[in-house]
């Protein structure tokens, strides 16, 4: 008869109780036949349907607290959320549903702020999905902050009355990595083709390319255009405001040259010599060639700016004569005149009444009486608008000086002698200026030389002492010192050299290393005090009797102050130091001092790094503490204090002391007393540990609790069973 599945029935399955019981349990619950923890664990789970009635649902959750660490393959409810929790990390993760009491076909869910699943309704066709304040959304059109990126064979515009009228965009010839922009003006318009014929109104064309004419509106040329290759000189047309007398546009030529011609020229056998050409002041103004051949000589009209003159030239001919003259003549013995007065010739006898000399030769020596005065003008403007120049002799001084006046500018003063100049200037930021460029050993730009032999007082070779009386962000700086190494020798190259005899004292090399003499006794030194002889405070850096010195001195009613070597923070004090070691002759000699949250911080770290102890024989100390004590009275010592302030701690271990080899512990001793140990001596003098199997010899044990005595063989000698009370 085969086991029935179900569970037995009292007083009816006698015998068989064993077999379905075993049956009914192995159906969905491991087993394997031996003691095994995990007999009887769920092997397979099968459900039968549920009902409508409450109280009937197949499965069914009670909320409850999370598990503190989540663990794989965990299923846990809690409140309104059921969790799965993945192998991989461990990770417990929330198990997302939707009500599906409401919806459509269509709808896409999203989750919302609070990990649920939120419905959202299919959209209209033709709608996109866009995201709005983060949340996804449809749109019947392109929101004005959205930017969409489309292929140009994937868009086209057509008309919506016929749709065989369409618009493409070709965007092949954009270079790669370029983006083009197509601005629309502000009003109505039509595109313009390259070639299509069409009217163009109210347009400014920028450099536009002209093939051979202009056309009037008859289609007739009214411009014609010859282009040369590679030209660079072109005509500008330029209109003008007002239109009074004398007013009109101009016709001029543009060039790389400060000089350039513009030529009218006729039609014609001799178009190439019959012609008008117009300059300006550095060429020819005005100049007419018709009645010679090409090559010969012709006259031109020179013009002048204001304030200067006219001229009236041969000097522009054509031919290949190295000298041409200009031959004004009269009629019979008539003279030429300027200004109704006889021009003077070179072999004439005429006297000079207000003339100016430029560039007089003077046979023999020139004198000026006193109160004589030279004045040399840099402008045609002598009265009102000046630049001048100007010697002359004042309180028994002479002065070499340029004024202006007007609309004129103070021109600055050169001294030169050979490339060599002193330049004085005032209008440049730099009121002098030297030049000096020598490849001579031992040059020197600026030497000042001489003897001093006062007997009182203090001399002083070269001062710089300006007043200053700046405002606002103004600055200043009394001596700069700032060459440019476009290239520099092998040798020595210092900024500053301040020496005594030839022998340098203290320089600055051109990195900025600060050097000072070993004769300088007090080396590098910083006052606290205005008194730096009798009564001062002073930090000399310095060589003493060949050791190196940082050190602290006072003297007289000075007062010894305390001396700090360390570094700052800017998260704890930009301005002040943060971790330092500070020397004082209080009752804390050497005192080091530290603020920071780092792990594993060392605030002193002997031997660390590549450090090693290599001796091969005697002992080496890695830090010996060896004063000599000679005390008396009631004083007393102690050769190492550990003192630490507890304000707050944390939750990691707490040691006064951790001796290690190898970055393992052998001997500590923590914040409560508590020593430990790796291990414990076996001889005499041994310390005894709670734990330890030693042998004590002649101790004596006050009031010991004895559970069980052995002998020597380890053999229990001495049972003692306690009694409660």
């Amino acid at each position: 008869m085969p086991t029935p599945q179900r569970l037995p029935i009292v007083n009816s399955d006698d015998g068989v109780w064993g077999d379905i019981i075993r049956q009914y349990l192995e159906k969905e619950h491991f087993n394997d036949d031996t003691d095994n923890p995990i007999n009887g664990g769920h092997q397979k789970i099968t459900i039968q349907p549920g009902t409508a009635s409450a109280g009937t649902a197949p499965l069914k959750f009670t909320s409850g607290t999370l598990l503190t660490t989540p663990e794989a393959g965990a299923v846990e409810f809690n409140t309104d959320t059921l969790y799965l929790t993945q192998t991989t990390g461990t990770t417990r993760k929330k198990i997302a549903a939707y009500d599906d009491t409401s919806g459509a076909t269509g709808d896409i869910y999203y989750r919302n702020s609070s990990g649920y699943f939120t419905r959202l309704g299919a959209g209209s066709t033709g709608d996109m999905l866009t995201i709005s304040g983060g949340l996804p959304s449809w749109s019947s059109s392109i929101a004005n902050t959205s930017i969409i990126t489309i292929k140009d064979t994937n868009f086209t515009l057509q008309d919506d009355g016929n749709t065989t009228k369409q618009l493409k965009f070709e965007l092949s010839s954009i270079s790669a990595s370029t983006t083009r922009t197509l601005t629309a003006p502000d009003a109505n318009t039509t595109i313009v083709g390259t070639d299509v014929t069409q009217t163009l109104t109210n347009k400014t064309l920028t450099s536009p390319r002209i093939g051979t004419s202009l056309l009037d509106t008859n289609g007739n040329t009214m411009v014609s255009f010859t282009p040369t290759a590679s030209a660079v000189v072109y005509l500008d047309i330029k209109n003008q405001a007002g239109g009074g007398a004398g007013t009109g546009p101009f016709l001029s030529p543009v060039g790389p040259n400060a000089s350039h011609a513009i030529y009218i020229q006729a039609k014609g056998n001799n178009n190439t010599t019959s012609y008008i050409a117009l300059g300006n002041s550095g060429y020819h103004a005005f100049k007419v060639m018709n009645t010679v051949t090409a090559g010969g000589n012709l006259l031109a009209v020179l013009p002048a700016n204001a304030g200067g003159t006219p001229a009236l030239t041969s000097a522009y001919s054509y031919s290949a004569d190295a000298n041409v003259g200009l031959d004004l003549q009269t009629k019979g013995t008539g003279v030429v005149q300027a200004n109704g007065v006889e021009v003077a010739t070179i072999s004439g006898t005429q006297t000079f009444t207000n003339k100016t000399l430029t560039a007089p030769v003077v046979d023999g020596a020139a004198v000026m009486p006193q109160g004589t005065t030279i004045t040399k003008y840099n402008t045609a403007d002598q009265v009102t608008n000046y630049e001048r120049l100007t010697e002359y002799w004042s309180a028994n001084v002479y002065f070499i000086e340029t004024s202006s006046g007007g609309t004129g500018i103070k021109r600055d003063i050169k001294i030169n002698s050979g490339g060599q100049y002193l330049q004085l200037s005032a209008t440049s930021t730099t009121k002098l200026t030297t030049f000096a460029s020598s490849s001579l050993a031992g040059a020197k730009g600026i030497d000042v030389t001489g003897s001093f032999q006062a007997s009182s007082s203090t001399q002083t070779a070269l001062a710089v002492s300006p007043t200053i009386a700046q405002s606002a962000t103004a600055g200043y700086t009394a001596l700069l010192v700032n060459p440019t190494e476009s290239a520099t020798g092998s040798g020595t190259k210092l900024l500053a050299d301040f020496q005594v005899g030839g022998t340098s004292k203290t320089r600055i090399d051109n990195t900025g290393s600060y050097y000072i003499s070993s004769a300088a006794s007090n080396g590098l030194t910083f006052y606290n005090t205005a008194d730096e002889t009798t009564n001062y405070e002073k930090v000399s850096i310095r060589y003493n009797s060949n050791v190196a010195e940082i050190g602290g001195y006072v003297a007289g009613t000075g007062v010894h102050r305390d001396l700090r070597i360390g570094i700052n923070n800017s998260t704890y004090n930009p301005t002040n130091l943060y971790s330092y070691a500070q020397f004082s002759v209080s009752s804390t000699r050497i005192a080091l001092r530290w603020a920071t949250s780092a792990s594993g911080l060392k605030m002193v770290s002997v031997g660390g790094g590549t450090d090693s102890l290599a001796s091969a024989s005697t002992i080496q100390n890695v830090l010996a503490i060896e004063p000599t004590v000679n005390q008396s009275g009631t004083a007393g010592y102690t050769g190492l204090l550990i003192n630490p302030t507890e304000t707050a701690t944390g939750s990691g271990t707490k040691l006064l002391i951790d001796a290690q080899v190898g970055g393992v512990s052998k001997f500590s001793v923590d914040n409560t007393g508590v020593v430990t140990m790796a291990a414990v001596g076996t001889g005499a003098g041994s310390v005894v540990t709670v734990d330890g199997t030693q042998t004590l010899t002649n101790k004596t044990l006050t009031s010991p609790k004895i559970g069980t005595l052995y002998d020597n063989n380890g053999a229990i000698w001495l049972s003692v069973t306690p009694t409660a009370s």
